[in-house]
């Protein structure tokens, strides 16, 4: 397998990894972390002649990282309604969640 693949395909199982990972709401950064490293090291490699396989490797990681961005984001929106309901207050004019001016007890009404 050339080079650029092997790192492609390493890059690719750590972003998997981290996806599932955000899935099962653990830590991805250790594998994020390890998509980087090697990423970088694909970037450093000559840019002679690249296998006809590599384009599409480099699709399925931009189709992985899409997916990823799209979890970050519905992570958040979540992290931001939980704000929302243990405030009870409802949301200002921004978009965002209005603290209570004492905090919730509980969850639980």
């Amino acid at each position: 397998m050339a080079p650029e693949l092997e790192i492609c395909c390493e890059a690719e199982e750590h972003l998997r990894k981290a996806e599932r990972a955000l899935i099962e709401a653990r830590p991805a950064g250790p594998e994020l972390q390890k998509s980087i490293e090697a990423l970088q090291r694909l970037a450093i490699l000559p840019r002679g002649e690249r296998s006809e396989e590599f384009p599409g490797a480099l699709r399925r990681i931009q189709g992985i990282v899409r997916i990823l961005g799209h979890q970050t984001r519905l992570g958040l929106n979540l992290c931001l309604g939980w704000m929302q309901f243990s405030a009870e207050e409802g949301y200002g004019l921004n978009g965002q969640p209005v603290p209570a001016k004492a905090p919730a007890r509980s969850w639980e009404i």
